[in-house]
C-alpha cells in the first residue's frame, strides 16, 4: 500500500525527522522541540479529522479537546526541581523587584490569553537563552519547586506519539496544519490560538499547569518548559531562591 503522507508536505510543516517503518509507519518529528508523532494508515483519517476540526469553528474543536482532556493522567511528578526564569539585560530595569516573576501586564502568550495567570519557566539556564533568542547576557531567576505537589499535566516529547492530543500539540507548536494551513490564519491572526484552547482545557479540568517541551531548541539539544498557574503563580515568591542574578 503506498503511504499517503508526502514528504515535501510533512518537510513545509516543519518536520525535519523522518523515520520510515515499511509502508503504513512513519515517525515525524521537529528537532527544535524533540516532539514526535507517529503517522501510520489507521490514524491518517484522525489527522485529516483534526485539521477539519481546526477548520470547522472553535465550538468543534472546544468538545473534541474536552473529551481528550478530561480522560487526561499523565502526571508530571518528578519531586523538587529547579527551574529557571530570564529578562533581557536591558529590559531589567522596567522590574521593580529584585526576583524575576510572572509578566505583571498579564499579556497573552503561547499558553494563555489575556489577563490569564502564567508562570513561565525553563528547566535549564540553556532554555532561558533559547527563549531569549541566544543572548550572551541575561538576568536569570531561580526557582525551587516541588513537582509532585501539584497536578502538572506532562506533555513531554514521548507521550502517546499516536494520540490525538499529541497531534494538536505537534500541529500548536508548529504553527500549521498538517494540510499545510497556518494556524494564525484559523484562528483570527493569533498564532498561538490552538494552544490556548489547549492549555484552557488543562485549565478547565483542574490541572495546575502543563510540562511541555520548548519551541526554541536546536537540532540535538532541546529543553523543557513548565507552566504554572494557580497557587504557584499567587505564590511566586515563595518559590523564588534568592534574587536574580546576571548570567554571563
Amino acid at each position: 500500500m503506498r503511504h499517503p503522507w508526502r514528504i515535501k508536505q510533512l518537510l513545509k510543516i516543519g518536520c525535519s525527522m523522518l523515520k520510515f517503518g515499511g509502508t503504513a509507519r512513519v515517525v515525524v518529528g521537529v528537532n527544535r522541540t524533540g516532539r514526535e508523532i507517529l503517522l501510520q494508515d489507521e490514524n491518517y483519517e484522525l489527522t485529516k479529522k483534526i485539521d477539519e476540526y481546526i477548520r470547522s469553528g472553535l465550538e468543534t474543536l472546544i468538545s473534541v479537546v474536552d473529551s481528550e482532556v478530561i480522560n487526561f493522567s499523565e502526571k508530571y511528578t518528578n519531586g523538587t526541581i529547579i527551574f529557571y526564569r530570564g529578562i533581557h539585560k536591558c529590559k531589567r530595569k522596567l522590574v521593580q523587584s529584585n526576583i524575576l516573576g510572572p509578566n505583571p501586564n498579564m499579556w497573552a502568550q503561547r499558553y494563555n490569553e489575556n489577563e490569564q495567570k502564567a508562570l513561565y519557566l525553563a528547566d535549564s539556564s540553556y532554555g532561558v537563552g533559547c527563549e531569549l533568542k541566544r543572548k550572551k547576557v541575561w538576568y536569570e531567576q531561580k526557582y525551587i519547586i516541588n513537582t509532585s505537589k501539584y497536578r502538572i499535566a506532562n506533555i513531554d516529547n514521548n507521550y502517546k506519539i499516536d494520540s490525538l492530543l499529541a497531534i494538536l500539540f505537534f500541529i500548536s507548536e508548529n504553527g500549521m496544519t498538517i494540510d499545510g494551513k497556518k494556524i494564525r490564519k484559523v484562528f483570527q491572526g493569533n498564532p498561538y490560538g490552538l494552544s490556548q484552547l489547549l492549555s484552557n482545557a488543562f485549565r478547565k479540568y483542574n490541572w495546575d499547569g502543563l510540562y511541555i517541551p520548548g519551541v526554541w531548541g536546536q537540532k540535538d539539544k532541546n529543553y523543557r518548559n513548565i507552566v504554572l498557574w494557580n497557587e504557584v503563580y499567587d505564590n511566586y515568591r515563595e518559590y523564588a531562591e534568592g534574587d536574580c542574578y546576571l548570567h554571563i
